[in-house]
C-alpha cells in the first residue's frame, strides 16, 4: 500500500475511534459475537500448553475479552486510537 492511501486510512480510523460508542452492530462486535470468538478461541486452544493468538483489525471490545485470558497476545492494528 502506498504510504499515501495508508495516511488516509489510518485517518479514517483515527475519526471511528472517536464516535466508537455510537456504533452499533453489525458495524461492531455485539455481545453475542463476542461470546462467539471466546467460545471458538477456547476450542482452538484447548489443547495447547502456550497458545499464541493475533488479532488482525482489533477493536476494543475483542480486546477486552482478551485481555483476562492467560494468552500471549499480539493485535495487529492501523489506529492505535481503535484499542
Amino acid at each position: 500500500m502506498k504510504k499515501n492511501k495508508f495516511k488516509k486510512h489510518e485517518q479514517k480510523w483515527a475519526r471511528m475511534a472517536l464516535v466508537w460508542e455510537e456504533f452499533a452492530k453489525p458495524g461492531r462486535p455485539s455481545k453475542d459475537d463476542i461470546k462467539n470468538y471466546e467460545l471458538l478461541l477456547n476450542i482452538a486452544v484447548k489443547n495447547t500448553d502456550s497458545p499464541r493468538v493475533i488479532i488482525l483489525g482489533a477493536t476494543p471490545e475483542l480486546r477486552n475479552m482478551l485481555h483476562g485470558l492467560s494468552r500471549n497476545i499480539n493485535a495487529e492494528i492501523i489506529c492505535v486510537d481503535m484499542i
